[in-house]
């Protein structure tokens, strides 16, 4: 289903987590739309945890909640869907990364265009061109960008294994710009995050390159468990202190 948000019921900052009403753009049989919501579904209610940008569309997917307040569709999956024009990218950036504003952003897309948010991903550097980008705004402006990034990259690369949204945000936060480097390099280190246990950080690892040959350590925070992987297989070895 593609929405639009337009205007913010609930707002947790501490963990990302949102309630909205959403102008409903498209939607589709597979939605599953509640049979009450048939024939006049134009706004709905939508929660969970996903960036809120006015100047975006989410295309998103999820289950629906039935309350005393109504229907509600609860997001598991989303994709931010920027307009494709100079104006959508420039209002994108000054809403969305630190250190640009409207001004810088228009002198971004001046000269890169529609291109720029492929600059933005691909050659950053590529910014040091633009006045009034020096080495230091830039490495502020890339963090900032990825940070904005990260809870959708995360989303679309764990979804399919079942790993809800609540979880992608707490990714996010952790590890920041850099939690993408972690799913696919350091898997293991998910479970410096309270909530994530050995068997769904070891699903997610085998979705990744990451080699099971060597030895690594989890440490769940609550518990005082170490489970060990062993080079010739994942079996895992609980150690109680």
């Amino acid at each position: 289903m593609k929405v639009q948000v337009e205007r913010v019921l609930y707002d947790s900052p501490d963990t990302g987590f949102h309630i909205c009403k959403a102008a409903v753009l498209e939607a589709t049989q597979e939605d599953m739309i509640p049979k009450p919501l048939l024939g006049s579904l134009e706004t709905l209610t939508i929660k969970g945890y996903f960036p809120v940008n006015k100047i975006v569309n989410l295309l998103v997917k999820g289950s629906w909640e039935k309350s005393k307040y109504g229907y509600a569709l609860v997001v598991n999956e989303f994709k931010e869907i920027i307009p494709p024009t100079k104006d959508g990218i420039i209002a994108y950036l000054s809403a969305t990364v630190y250190g640009i504003k409207e001004s810088m952003a228009k002198k971004i897309v001046g000269q890169f265009g529609l291109q720029t948010l492929e600059v933005f991903e691909n050659s950053p550097e590529q910014l040091l061109t633009v006045k009034g980008i020096g080495r230091q705004r830039l490495q502020k402006i890339i963090d900032s960008y990825k940070d904005s990034r990260s809870i959708q990259e995360i989303v679309s690369y764990l979804a399919p294994l079942g790993v809800t949204a609540n979880k992608c945000a707490k990714i996010a936060k952790a590890f920041g710009g850099e939690a993408m480097n972690v799913l696919l390099n350091e898997p293991f280190r998910l479970c410096e995050i309270e909530g994530f246990g050995f068997l769904i950080v070891d699903q997610i690892a085998r979705k990744t390159t990451f080699s099971l040959t060597s030895v690594m350590c989890c440490r769940r925070r609550q518990r005082k468990d170490i489970f060990a992987i062993g080079s010739l297989s994942a079996f895992a070895m609980r150690i109680c202190f």
